[in-house]
């Protein structure tokens, strides 16, 4: 049931569903006010293999999945939209392959899959030991903005944006496992220190954006396994 009040700032806003429907996200806006109409019905546990397009091949017919039991289901529809992201959309077009589009759907290019770009990220955190403690819960508020323009280094540049707090378990996760020159370092550091560290931290990601390289690329291996082959690009910009 979503509150009838608005966001209240909370902590757990960053990284974390919104546990009173106050987010600008998929599920909020989306999904559930479409759920709302009698005409719609969302199935889930269910992983669609391919398109089916008509006797000709000049458009989709159907859609084929498979439940969590492996039962095979057929549906039609007058209109198929693909929003699978940029991996499974790729991979979806390209095992609808037919013998009128034998590389796949869409592919007459041969350029579905290819160019695959993703965020460069990085998160940083600025700490301060004898500071007092931050107290702010909410401090998502602040980016700037440059795509645009050519920095010293190459381009494109990107964003920086302040992120919501970051909690003792979650630093844990990833700091007990870090990458050093390429291999995985693993260490244990107590709880309590990551509490210490984050309470007197302001947490900020640094992002740049790829460029596309035909190398980079989705496809499928021979077993019908996807398989995401990329390198980082652009990666002058984003140090």
């Amino acid at each position: 049931m979503l509150f009838r009040s608005g966001c209240v700032l909370c902590r757990t806003c960053n990284s974390f569903p919104c546990r009173i429907g106050k987010k600008g996200d998929a599920d909020v806006c989306a999904v559930r006010p479409a759920l709302e109409r009698s005409a719609v019905t969302l199935r889930t546990r269910m992983y669609v293999e391919r398109l089916v397009t008509d006797g000709g091949g000049t458009r989709v017919d159907a859609v084929e999945a498979r439940d969590a039991n492996g039962q095979r289901h057929r549906f039609r529809a007058p209109l198929v939209i693909v929003s699978a992201g940029a991996v499974n959309s790729a991979a979806l077009l390209l095992r609808s392959a037919t013998p009128q589009h034998p590389n796949g759907l869409a592919n007459s290019s041969d350029l579905v899959g290819r160019h695959y770009m993703a965020h460069l990220s990085t998160m940083l955190e600025g700490f301060r030991p004898r500071f007092s403690t931050n107290v702010d819960e909410f401090q998502k508020t602040l980016a700037v903005n440059d795509f645009y323009l050519k920095g010293p280094r190459g381009y494109p540049l990107g964003q920086i944006q302040s992120q919501g707090r970051t909690d003792a378990t979650m630093a844990k996760a990833v700091g007990d496992s870090w990458t050093y020159r390429g291999r995985h370092v693993w260490r244990w550091i107590p709880r309590w220190a990551y509490g210490a560290w984050v309470a007197r931290a302001t947490d900020w990601l640094a992002m740049t954006e790829d460029l596309p390289r035909p190398e980079n690329r989705v496809r499928l291996a021979a077993d019908g396994r996807i398989v995401v082959e990329y390198t980082p690009s652009n990666l002058a910009a984003h140090r």
